[in-house]
């Protein structure tokens, strides 16, 4: 008796498909921890103590925080590129107008703006570079 042989190719093992990491990915995850943890520490330092952000605005800086964390780890481009922008955009625009509405209330007589204001804030500055590296250059290098 003879053994069988088969005439027909050998298939490829199949591949898992890799999608390549958006630019810009890791200046989100630096902003999403930078906004995470500003909005747990002081925002407006007085005489009688520190307020902290989760006591205010910071709880809306602390879940885009999470956005812009989610956005990092996604690896569509689009997706990453929406949530950094809506991150980047929240994460400037609460801190700047914490900081006018009491400016314009009491001037900087007995306050001044803490450091979890300024994180969150250079933060959502992060965010915004990292959507414009991710429009940009689409794929990492």
């Amino acid at each position: 008796m003879g053994t069988i042989t088969s005439t027909a190719p050998a298939r490829p093992t199949p591949r898992a498909v890799r999608r390549p990491a958006p630019a810009g990915r890791s200046v989100l995850l630096l902003a999403a921890g930078g906004m995470i943890i500003g909005s747990f520490l002081p925002w407006v330092q007085t005489g009688f103590g520190m307020y902290r952000g989760v006591a205010g605005a910071g709880l809306w800086t602390f879940y885009v925080g999470v956005l812009a964390l989610a956005g990092a780890l996604v690896p569509v481009r689009w997706v990453a590129l929406g949530h950094a922008l809506v991150a980047g955009a929240v994460a400037v625009s609460l801190p700047a107008w914490q900081f006018l509405r009491l400016f314009r209330r009491v001037g900087f007589t007995g306050w001044s703006p803490g450091t979890g204001l300024w994180v969150v804030f250079v933060a959502g500055i992060a965010a915004l570079v990292s959507a414009w590296q991710t429009w940009r250059r689409p794929v990492a290098a």
